[in-house]
């Protein structure tokens, strides 16, 4: 019975000892602490010199045991703010202003305007384009999908079915061609995932597009689709054209025609065309294009050499077009291509000379001085007359440079419509003459 009780005891006396030593030794160590490191330094006299003293005290180190340790500087002492640049004058203040000033008619003007966005970029002609594969894939969605609600976005099922249905419903435009190019189909491809993304924010995934690629190469290989040109294009050099131009002339000579205005303005136009190097669209107007799209009297100027002698021969003329209206450049004004022209040398071509037809054209239509409205002159020029054309479309004339000229209009008709030694003179049909 008394086993436990001194056992309880000596454990009281154990804890007391161990509660006095441990607040004893605290107790030391604090007081030991902040004699030495907080009193002492203050009654101490400093080893260091006052100017040695001012140095420390401006570089914020502590003074007194921390003498030889910095301070611990925080980050943000050494953060720096994005320098304002300063202005004599408020930057863009005449389009701010005009902003606070037009708020509400802005505000109402851009909302109309992101809420009316159609899809479509480019020209007129591709936009139609763009247009027609879009109504086609909405179609084939509504009738052979049987989706109804097409504010649902599209998939790539969607396009893939679509594809390998159009591609049998669309008809080639060449003569005897089985199937449409294989070039046609992927335009389309693209159309209608720019269409996506434009309208359901939507583009398709990795998945998708390698299956439309899947079977865009088993449609070119099943003959489905096909590839390469399906005609041989032919170059048409110089013989070719002047082969043409011949039989062309000779069959109107012979059998007469209603209008020679536009016989020979069809053999200019293909003349014209051939020795620009240039395609049709460059020079007339494209489909769906603007009135003013095309190439007109003043883009041609008409010179005589400077070394040419004083008797003047018409084929010492100079001409130079200017194509403003060319493919990828008839939205960038001032990025124009100029092409310079020459007469021939050899008067067997003059059928097919371009500055001979352009400048009959030009006289045919009036645009030129006849040799009766100017008898102080031998040889009639070739100068500005403007005609009583509307406000909106150009005033036409063949050179913005008096040119002077040195035949007739009858030597000028005898010049290059001689024809396997046919002349007018003594073409029998009334209609062959001017």
């Amino acid at each position: 019975m008394n086993l436990p009780h001194s056992q309880a005891a000596t454990r009281r006396i154990f804890i007391f000892f161990f509660f006095f030593f441990f607040f004893f030794f605290f107790f030391f160590f604090f007081f030991f602490f902040f004699f030495f490191f907080f009193f002492l330094p203050l009654i101490a006299p400093s080893p260091y010199s006052p100017d040695i003293l001012e140095r420390i005290n401006n570089d914020n180190v502590v003074v007194g045991c921390f003498h030889l340790f910095p301070a611990v500087h925080s980050r943000s002492d050494l953060e720096y703010d994005v320098p304002v640049a300063k202005s004599r004058k408020i930057l863009g203040e005449r389009s701010l202003l005009k902003i606070i000033e037009n708020a509400q008619e802005l505000r109402v003007s851009s909302k109309k305007t992101a809420k009316q966005l159609s899809y479509g970029t480019g020209r007129k002609n591709t936009q139609e384009t763009k247009h027609r594969a879009v109504a086609r894939f909405n179609s084939f969605r509504m009738h052979s999908l049987q989706q109804a609600d097409l504010k649902v976005s599209l998939t790539g099922e969607d396009v893939l079915r679509f594809m390998d249905s159009i591609i049998g419903v669309i008809v080639p435009n060449r003569r005897n061609k089985p199937a449409p190019n294989a070039s046609t189909a992927a335009a389309i491809i693209q159309v209608l995932v720019e269409y996506g993304i434009f309208t359901y924010n939507r583009s398709l995934t990795p998945q998708e597009k390698a299956r439309i690629h899947t079977w865009y190469d088993g449609a070119k290989r099943d003959g489905r689709l096909t590839t390469g040109k399906w005609a041989e294009r032919i170059r048409v050099g110089i013989s070719t054209l002047s082969m043409m131009s011949k039989a062309w002339l000779r069959f109107y000579v012979k059998n007469g025609t209603i209008s020679w205005d536009i016989t020979l303005y069809k053999l200019f136009s293909v003349v014209l065309t051939s020795a620009l190097a240039c395609r049709v669209g460059d020079l007339a107007r494209s489909t769906l294009s603007y009135s003013l799209e095309y190439t007109r009297w003043q883009d041609v100027d008409i010179t005589i050499r400077m070394d040419s002698p004083k008797s003047v021969q018409w084929k010492d003329f100079e001409a130079q077009v200017t194509l403003r209206y060319t493919k990828f450049k008839k939205d960038t004004p001032r990025n124009n291509d100029v092409v310079y022209l020459s007469p021939l040398n050899d008067e067997s071509t003059n059928h097919i000379c371009p500055l001979a037809l352009m400048i009959l054209h030009a006289m045919r239509h009036g645009l030129v001085m006849p040799p009766s409205m100017c008898p102080n002159c031998q040889q009639f020029s070739l100068e500005l007359i403007r005609s009583s054309a509307k406000e909106e479309e150009p005033t036409s004339f063949v050179s913005s440079t008096i040119v002077s000229s040195i035949f007739t209009a009858a030597e000028l008709f005898d010049l290059w419509l001689l024809v396997q030694g046919t002349s007018v003179n003594n073409c029998s049909n009334r209609q062959c003459r001017l």
